[in-house]
């Protein structure tokens, strides 16, 4: 059975120390699951829903000093986990809800079967936070690059298709999926993939809108956090891009502080909420420019 958020006020973070431990028990757990192919406890669960990666620099050096993080993890796990420190900084479950609210007030209750797609899920609070009437309509496609990562979603998720992956290699029909809901990654580096031409994949935030458009159905629908940078970029091509494919449905700008008490950081972010169009735009609407 999936995990789901029925009781978040259990899922509290407090300090680096805590977070690291957490963060341990659910590696340790995760891999107990896989070596005996069974499914997780309900204490097993909270325990795996707790993780919240090594983005924060404090839980990463805890846990290197004082619970041998590099002597547990296998030389191949060691690599996943540094390459994933840029991008993991796991979503406030407030902001998941409220992302949420915007989606049923966007009509996906009235979807007999709805299939979603969490391309960059980390262990699966967007999944985890769906709302209870939702649950049996929605089957979801998650993708997590980081192996550790992907494992414990593996282990909260068994229903869910998972991938441990990156969004760039994993093979998806196009025009499937209803809707798109993240925490994207976000930053000025550029994603190889033969299916985009460069400018929509020079930067890792542009490469996510642009190929979840070719996935999404027509009158489909993404809601995405992303860098301030999707909206406010000087050069306008990719939102142009965005706009010919797209209707703006809303866009909201989050405070500084949304992500400092379970990732330890500060970044502005914007959610943005697009609908795929039946035909592209003709006319480019002003807010692309």
């Amino acid at each position: 059975m999936d995990y789901y958020f029925d009781n978040t006020a259990a899922l509290t973070w407090h300090g680096p120390a805590d977070k690291a431990r957490n963060n341990v028990a659910a590696i340790q757990i995760a891999r107990q699951l896989e070596e005996e192919g069974r499914t997780a406890t309900p204490a097993e669960l909270n325990i795996l829903a707790r993780y919240v990666g090594w983005g924060h620099s404090e839980v990463m050096n805890y846990a290197l000093k004082n619970l041998g993080l590099e002597s547990i993890l296998s030389e191949k796990e060691w690599e996943s986990v540094k390459a994933s420190t840029l991008n993991a900084h796991y979503t406030a479950i407030p902001v998941i809800a409220a992302i949420w609210r915007g989606m049923e007030r966007l009509g996906i209750g009235k979807l007999a079967h709805a299939q979603v797609l969490d391309p960059s899920a980390g262990v699966g609070h967007f999944k985890s936070a769906t709302p209870p009437d939702l649950r049996e309509k929605c089957k979801w496609t998650e993708i997590e690059l980081d192996t550790l990562t992907a494992l414990i979603l593996g282990g909260l998720h068994p229903e869910s298709k998972v991938f441990a992956a990156g969004y760039e290699d994993v093979n998806l029909p196009k025009g499937f999926f209803d809707v798109a809901i993240s925490n994207v990654p976000f930053g000025n580096y550029p994603v190889v993939f033969d299916g985009l031409p460069g400018y929509l994949r020079s930067s890792i935030h542009d490469f996510f809108f642009a190929r979840t458009i070719d996935l999404l159905r027509q009158g489909g629908v993404m809601a995405f956090i992303t860098s301030r940078y999707t909206l406010d970029k000087k050069d306008d091509k990719v939102r142009e891009y965005l706009a010919k494919q797209c209707d703006l449905l809303a866009a909201v700008r989050l405070p500084n502080n949304a992500f400092m008490a379970n990732a330890g950081t500060e970044v502005v972010t914007d959610i943005i909420f697009l609908r795929k169009r039946f035909a592209p735009n003709k006319d480019v609407p002003s807010w692309a420019f």
